[in-house]
């Protein structure tokens, strides 16, 4: 392995490393409504910061990745949801979570279930929040993870939405 690389892709997921200053990596296939599933672990952190999945991102005329929704745990035990554009985050949710949901020392498990303009946020099996959103017009995913955190994603599973 090659400590001075930012990531490594491993046969099960993908390290981010903390030496690369924006961490974003986006799966490029795109689906109406679906279910993301990742295990993530932190397993170093020099500063606080936050982990977790980009959904419902839009492609520019460059091909560039932009206009998307973020799900993430940071290392003070809080979850947000947040819609990033080109000019702004906006806050669209956020509260504590419970410190083992969170804890660096584990993996979590972080899933997404986007249907139409219904969203819903787990962590470890937990239902968080169910929230209405403006509909993305394509709903990928994608990994993010902010400066001076190194975090693993691994286990990643995408499906169909499943309404029980």
């Amino acid at each position: 392995m090659d400590y001075n690389s930012d990531y490594i892709l491993l046969e099960n997921g993908i390290t981010f490393f903390e030496s690369i200053r924006v961490k974003k990596a986006f799966y490029k296939t795109l689906y109406d409504s679906i279910e993301m599933d990742v295990q993530t672990r932190v397993i170093n952190a020099e500063e606080e910061g936050k982990y977790g999945v980009i959904f419902g991102h839009d492609l520019d005329e460059r091909g560039r990745y932009h206009h998307f929704y973020l799900f993430s745990i940071n290392t003070d035990f809080e979850y947000s949801l947040e819609r990033i554009t080109d000019n702004q985050i906006d806050v669209l949710d956020s509260a504590p979570v419970q410190p083992s949901v969170a804890d660096g020392n584990k993996f979590t498990h972080l899933k997404v279930k986007s249907l139409g303009q219904l969203v819903l946020l787990y962590a470890n099996g937990d239902l968080l929040n169910m929230l209405k959103v403006d509909k993305p017009d394509t709903c990928g995913f994608g990994f993010y993870a902010d400066p001076k955190l190194q975090v693993k994603f691994s286990d990643f599973k995408i499906s169909p939405v499943q309404v029980k």
